[in-house]
């Protein structure tokens, strides 16, 4: 006996294998457990059509929406067509009834738009002033570099190394031979820098200083504030070893 082959004048099987077909004993058609009838070939299932929304108007599926059914002698399942036909309706209701995707408004829009030109604003205003922070923090480690190039030449040449100092840059040279400039650096134009030696009483402006460092590694002391507009940093040198004891910024 075929699969496919109708059981009774009314009923059909459906050709799956997940769902037990019938088979014929002796004493009549016996259904396996999990077998259920449906509708013979050459019959059309029934469309069930959606409850009408209020305030809704709704198109009525008329015989050109909804192809008529095609039996298939020996299938059993041949309305296939109906059954598209009843998944279009279905569709249509639950999309008439959820309506459509709801979009952004102008406002949303403009908001967004204000907050992201708020956020863009400010993160540029943090890395332009980290910039000019950062100019500020090279200067100052300039002349920790400089103290330590002059402690290590002075000790390792024996003879005596200087750092001038003037207004705008600041150089190592031998103390013996002047001319011979071993290292030199030029302040950035919105840096400036002054300084305050033991005897000093107050901070002054450079102007051809000279800070001496001996072959023993000895070194004058000297307290050294870069500034840039409202921001400094200060640093106060150690004059046994020409390393930096003390460190005071602001950097608002």
């Amino acid at each position: 006996m075929s699969p496919h082959e109708p059981v009774g004048p009314q009923e059909c099987r459906r050709p799956d294998s997940r769902i037990p077909f019938a088979r014929k004993s002796g004493q009549g058609t016996v259904r396996a457990k999990g077998w259920r009838p449906f509708p013979a070939s050459g019959t059309t299932p029934r469309v069930s059509e959606p409850a009408p929304l209020p305030g809704i108007r709704h198109h009525a599926a008329s015989a050109r929406d909804v192809p008529p059914a095609t039996a298939t002698p020996g299938r059993g399942w041949g309305s296939l067509p109906a059954a598209f036909a009843n998944r279009r309706i279905r569709s249509a209701h639950i999309w008439l009834r959820h309506g459509p995707s709801r979009a952004f408004t102008l406002l949303e829009m403009i908001m967004v738009m204000t907050m992201i030109a708020i956020l863009a604003t400010s993160a540029a205003l943090a890395i332009s002033t980290l910039a000019k922070d950062e100019i500020l923090r090279k200067s100052a480690q300039r002349l920790r570099v400089f103290a330590k190039t002059a402690q290590r030449e002075a000790f390792v040449e024996r003879r005596a190394h200087q750092i001038v100092m003037t207004e705008t840059n600041f150089f190592l040279v031998p103390s013996e031979d002047p001319d011979d400039v071993k290292l030199e650096y030029f302040l950035p134009a919105e840096v400036a820098y002054r300084i305050r030696f033991r005897l000093d009483p107050d901070w002054r402006r450079p102007a051809g200083d000279v800070w001496s460092f001996q072959p023993a590694g000895l070194c004058e002391p000297l307290v050294v504030q870069f500034t840039r507009a409202d921001a400094w940093i200060e640093l106060e040198f150690d004059p046994l070893t020409g390393s930096v004891t003390r460190e005071e910024f602001h950097l608002p």
